[in-house]
């Protein structure tokens, strides 16, 4: 499918429809709105609010410091499907049956944020340029409009009006992605909305479209990658800025909640030593998953601050779920509700210990324990230039053998191994499900309808 591309001119006037006063379900009324932004393999330490000194991300900055930053947060995999899966269900990825790329899918039986949202009143609008999350992988359960990628990755079966990735073809750009969000909300009025976007810019094979005015910043880093990469944030950074500042603007989108956060790191150049580290999926290294959070809502109240305690992106949906009102299902969730840091109404709350990630994607295999100061982690793929146990410092650069502290620490990790030897046991892994590419023509008419097919 072709979407017309184009800036977000007259944006302004389309989101003042979308966001008028609730009329809905009594039980939605008064609620705020709910953005959920995860923009791809964006790294926090690269941007300006977690202390990197280029100037790569000024609006997403300014974001932070009139809202609520969490200075460390993990996610549960270092690749998209299973993290997002997870932040949406609040569940751990292997409890989902999401391990490898290929045809596993998101299944039904499990209850996603949006689910949640919609059945308590939300209108709940949800748009991926990652084909990772299209609807062929069941990540649009939950929503009243999906809209999918329309260039898939090489090795997936592309659904009716989608395209394979090459060299003539792209992805949908934030300032797409933002026009036809607009698009759709001009046409719901009577609710709240929810609208998760997940922006590909910022990934590194991403073949994104740079401005004028950010086409030759940063050159005085060496490597054309970094290069590249610190632009991708500047130009993601200037347009989720522009959109976000456009809808808080119009009258009655004040009562708007924006989460910024990532699905995963990247690598890039921290771990010289180790083969194939420089991308994501395959390590479990602090670089991999680390990620930002940043929640920002005018009319929320909420003070400015920063929170130190570490937290979970698997925190994340109990967190939103708890902070407009509507109470979760402990039962059948991990995550725990985040919404008193949030509030600043106490310094920490109760999480476990350890933590853990875990990532099996091709031949890699592997599952690590975070603790505040350390990592343990078992590599199961037996990739022979990685040590079978690893013990790394969260305190310096982690790189593989050459920094694996497990002989000189083990009264360090023998707890952490023990730890994972009875989490295993609480989360076996879950009944994998299978799905089979689908043409989206629901997608396809909602957006001949707007206009944005042709």
């Amino acid at each position: 499918m072709k979407i017309s591309s184009g800036v977000l001119f007259g944006l302004g006037l389309v989101l003042l429809w979308g966001c008028a006063t609730n009329t809905g379900p009594a039980g939605a009324r008064g609620r705020p709105n709910v953005i959920l932004v995860l923009l791809d393999s964006l790294r926090p330490d690269k941007l300006g609010c977690y202390g990197f000194r280029e100037e790569t991300s000024p609006e997403i900055d300014e974001l932070a410091r009139n809202g609520v930053r969490f200075q460390s947060v993990l996610t549960q995999c270092s690749w998209t499907r299973p993290s997002v899966g997870s932040i949406l269900t609040s569940r751990y990825p292997r409890t989902l049956g999401l391990y490898t790329k290929g045809d596993e899918i998101l299944a039904d039986r499990f209850e996603t944020l949006a689910e949640v949202l919609r059945h308590k009143g939300y209108f709940t609008l949800g748009i991926t340029a990652n084909p990772n999350l299209n609807a062929a992988y069941n990540f649009h359960q939950g929503f009243d409009r999906y809209v999918d990628s329309d260039v898939v990755y090489e090795w997936m079966r592309p659904g009716a009006g989608q395209e394979k990735l090459s060299t003539t073809t792209r992805m949908k750009s934030a300032p797409e992605v933002f026009e036809i969000a607009a698009g759709v909300l001009e046409r719901e009025t009577r609710r709240p909305f929810f609208l998760f976007v997940h922006l590909n810019d910022t990934h590194v094979k991403q073949a994104t479209e740079i401005s004028p005015e950010f086409r030759f910043l940063f050159e005085n880093h060496s490597r054309e990658e970094e290069r590249v990469y610190y632009r991708k944030i500047r130009q993601a950074s200037s347009d989720l800025g522009r959109f976000v500042r456009e809808l808080l603007a119009r009258p009655g989108c004040e009562n708007t909640l924006v989460v910024i956060t990532a699905d995963h790191g990247e690598g890039l150049f921290d771990h010289p030593l180790v083969p194939e580290s420089s991308g994501h999926g395959y390590l479990l290294y602090e670089s991999h998953l680390r990620v930002p959070l940043i929640l920002h809502h005018p009319a929320g109240g909420l003070k400015p601050h920063v929170v130190s305690q570490e937290a979970r992106l698997i925190d994340l949906a109990p967190t939103i779920l708890d902070y407009v009102g509507i109470p979760r299902r402990p039962k059948d969730r991990v995550g725990t509700s985040l919404l008193a840091l949030v509030r600043g109404t106490a310094e920490a709350v109760k999480l476990p210990e350890y933590e853990v990630a875990e990532t099996r994607t091709g031949h890699w295999n592997r599952i690590a324990v975070y603790s505040r100061n350390w990592m343990y982690i078992e590599n199961r793929d037996h990739y022979p230039t990685l040590k079978r146990f690893e013990l790394q410092s969260r305190y310096r650069r982690q790189n593989g053998r050459f920094s694996d502290l497990i002989g000189a620490r083990p009264e360090v990790a023998a707890p952490m191994k023990q730890f994972l030897a009875r989490w295993e046991k609480k989360y076996p892994d879950g009944r994998v499900t299978r799905g089979k590419e689908k043409a989206s023509r629901e997608t396809l008419e909602q957006l001949k309808s707007l206009g944005y097919v042709k």
